[in-house]
């Protein structure tokens, strides 16, 4: 875990911060520039003494700035007299503390005045607090510093900003673009506009997501005061019986059989004609199962042979160039298919829709080749002679044919 800040925002002893800061009477100013300090740098010769950049934010973004400050230009000179009652409180409140236990905290802490990581086990002093005061803000540099440490190389880095709005996101942003930080994020606890606890919320559950172990019971307990200005804490009950810990997707659980993934997620939809793939059957001679029905596909009707509804022989043709094209386009390697032909078709006996409810099923299997080719036919017959030879025979063929 580590910590850095921005501006003020590393000081905890804020009332003493406000005392100090109500004494400086000199007037000056803050404007945000949307340029990084080497452009800026560019624009302020002649000016020394009187402007300086206050902020590195990010590779195009400084502070140096326009802001409503009070009057007051923070991480400048303006801040020396402030700075020198800063020091003297400082050094009077660390003596009224030296003898209060500290709490030790696993995080290591960069700097954004020095841009060097701290040594944990040293409290800031005085002297580091005051030039926070009048040096500028080395936000920039910081992060690079904690985004260049190799470990952020294999596992995420999440930014938490803290603070009453998110202003920093865009200028972490644009460093993870400029140093190719990829696995470097920031997440905002609290936006300008929201509802505050929501967004807490919704902080934590992000967090959550990203594999953080936090206090869930302390996140989501309620709390309240009540006399003598004491916190209580009240925790909620588990409702249902679920794991309390996060899920690990690494290793599948469910086994779940090939029969019961084909029916439950079928590659294919039904086909008017062929049906649908029978789940669970061999990969190598799939079969499909459909209920033709005259109801169903009302051109049956219109191809009559003997006043009966006969299964037109282009339609075998039909359902086993669907099928090939099924097999192909779920197969590990895919082809793309450009067209089919056809040899040596027969057409042993006639399929008969009966016109009622119940239809006739019909299966479907692809399998190999049992048999040699036939070879060729010598003769070639035209379409118009082949059309009078079936109506010679009795096909009597609707307005669809």
């Amino acid at each position: 875990m580590f910590t850095f800040g921005h501006s003020s925002g590393e000081i905890g002893a804020a009332h003493f911060r406000g005392k100090v800061f109500s004494n400086i009477n000199t007037n000056g100013a803050m404007i945000a520039v949307g340029l990084g300090a080497e452009a800026a740098q560019t624009y302020l010769g002649g000016y020394e003494g009187r402007i300086v950049l206050a902020c590195h934010n990010a590779p195009v973004m400084i502070i140096a700035r326009t802001v409503k400050t009070g009057g007051k230009a923070y991480h400048s000179f303006h801040m020396k007299p402030a700075a020198d009652i800063y020091n003297d409180l400082m050094h009077e409140a660390s003596s009224h503390l030296k003898n209060c236990p500290r709490k030790s905290i696993a995080a290591f802490m960069v700097s954004p005045v020095t841009n060097t990581a701290l040594d944990s086990a040293r409290p800031l002093d005085a002297d580091y607090r005051c030039a926070n005061l009048v040096s500028p803000v080395k936000f920039r540099q910081a992060v690079q510093t904690i985004g260049s440490c190799p470990v952020f190389k294999y596992v995420d880095l999440i930014v938490v900003e803290i603070r009453p709005l998110s202003a920093l996101k865009g200028p972490v942003k644009q460093m993870c673009r400029e140093h190719k930080f990829d696995k470097m994020s920031c997440l905002p606890t609290i936006k300008r506009g929201g509802n505050s606890a929501s967004q807490l919320f919704n902080l934590a559950g992000q967090l959550f997501l990203n594999n953080f172990s936090l206090d869930y019971e302390r996140v989501t307990a309620i709390e309240e005061t009540s006399p003598p200005d004491k916190i209580q804490i009240g925790k909620g009950k588990l409702l249902v019986d679920l794991p309390i810990y996060q899920w690990n997707y690494v290793k599948e659980l469910w086994a779940e059989p090939r029969r019961s993934k084909e029916q439950r997620a079928p590659q294919n939809l039904r086909h008017n004609v062929l049906g649908s793939h029978m789940p669970g059957g061999s990969k190598n001679e799939p079969t499909w199962r459909n209920r033709l029905r005259q109801i169903d596909l009302p051109w049956l009707k219109h191809h009559s042979l003997g006043g009966e509804a006969v299964f037109p022989a282009a339609r075998y043709f039909g359902m086993a160039t669907e099928a090939v094209t099924q097999m192909k386009e779920t197969s590990s390697s895919p082809v793309e298919i450009r067209g089919y032909t056809l040899h040596e078709v027969i057409t042993k006996a006639a399929l008969v829709i009966p016109d009622d409810t119940d239809g006739i099923e019909t299966l479907q299997s692809a399998a190999k080749r049992p048999h040699r080719l036939l070879p060729a036919m010598t003769q070639r017959a035209t379409r118009k002679a082949w059309n009078q030879a079936l109506k010679d025979v009795g096909f009597d063929y609707g307005p669809s044919f």
